[in-house]
């Protein structure tokens, strides 16, 4: 099926039966293939050269194969604009005209990917987990600071931070038994929420100045914005903490152990700590008894274990998420809890030193 081979600078790793993602800009040809053979040559005129024989990736009742392709080839779709936009931009930084750099950062091609990836290593590096990840996996991390999306980890939490507002405000509650998953998953958002990080995390942002570019807020502006933010979040937690009251954190965790589930062992860390007197945040410590998926279910079918107070809890919560004037609904107070104008200030300075777009 296919024919011919492809010759690359030396490389000793590849294998039969490897993959291989190739990206042609010339012929407009990209995609994966199999290796059927594999030749490493060495001499005094071509230097160590390899060429490689493709084949045609086949399955046959491989339920994972077509998710394996897809991953594989939104990762190395992600590490094509890596290069080429790391190359723009040091190019950018030592062409006298940067016309060369425009050239590559601009072509068809890249232009046509470049929306697409953005918003895909965008919604990657703010994903849950994301943030510890690259932070013990410098070449991850190091990706992510080439394709510029993320040039700091200041601006990594901020994008987290107003990822979280926006999901919030979108959400929706009906009943508890018709909405007890959205209700899981908007809840925890909404305990991951710090207002305090978050305006640490705009104040360091706009220090600094990687790309010689500017903010068009003073600090005092800057400072005023998180004040607000935090304001109207201190708003939200006293409105939400009063349908805590009727909850008993130290018993709830007492039902779980005494209804035997099969919990997740950072679960069993925290219960122990629920006990021993170290956690008394109700909001973040149920958010998170929430996320065990055994837990879950079984506050979910409700044979097994039950909260009292969890009715009330739900519908407290249910006012925050839906009501338009005193929660997540109203424009002033997302508006408020996003930083107002001065992060829709950073994104812009952020999206202008991006040179993909």
């Amino acid at each position: 099926m296919y024919q011919g081979d492809l010759g690359i600078i030396g490389d000793p790793s590849v294998k039969p039966h490897d993959r291989v993602y190739m990206y042609d800009t010339y012929e407009d040809m990209m995609g994966m293939f199999e290796v059927e053979a594999v030749v490493h040559t060495l001499s005094a005129s071509q230097g160590f050269t390899t060429s490689i024989m493709p084949d045609v990736i086949a399955r046959h009742q491989d339920e994972m194969e077509p998710s394996s392709q897809g991953l594989l080839n939104t990762i190395c779709s992600v590490l094509k604009v890596a290069v080429t936009s790391n190359i723009a931009h040091n190019l950018w930084s030592a062409s006298v005209n940067n016309k060369l750099a425009v050239s590559l950062a601009k072509s068809n091609i890249m232009y046509g990917a470049s929306k697409r990836l953005n918003d895909l290593a965008e919604g990657m590096s703010v994903s849950s987990g994301m943030s510890d990840y690259l932070d013990t996996h410098p070449t991850a991390k190091q990706l992510f600071e080439n394709l510029n999306f993320m040039p700091s980890d200041e601006n990594l939490k901020l994008n987290r931070f107003t990822y979280l507002i926006d999901d919030l405000a979108k959400g929706t509650l009906n009943t508890l038994d018709d909405s007890f998953d959205d209700f899981i998953k908007l809840f925890g958002k909404y305990n991951s929420f710090e207002p305090d990080e978050f305006a640490e995390m705009m104040m360091k942002a706009f220090k600094k100045d990687n790309y010689g570019l500017t903010s068009s807020h003073s600090e005092e502006s800057i400072k005023a914005a998180s004040d607000a933010m935090k304001l109207e979040f201190d708003k939200l937690q006293k409105s939400m903490n009063k349908n805590l009251d009727s909850i008993d954190l130290a018993k709830f965790v007492e039902d779980i152990n005494d209804s035997e589930i099969e919990y997740d062992p950072k679960t069993k860390n925290l219960i122990d700590d629920v006990i021993a007197g170290k956690r008394t945040d109700k909001s973040k410590v149920l958010s998170e008894l929430f996320q065990d998926d055994e837990i879950a279910k079984a506050l979910k079918k409700g044979d097994k274990l039950k909260l009292n107070g969890m009715d009330e809890l739900f519908n407290g919560f249910k006012n925050v998420i839906n009501d338009d004037k005193i929660g997540f609904k109203s424009p002033s107070i997302i508006k408020a809890l996003r930083g107002g104008d001065v992060i829709e200030d950073l994104m812009s300075v952020v999206i202008r030193a991006v040179k993909l777009n």
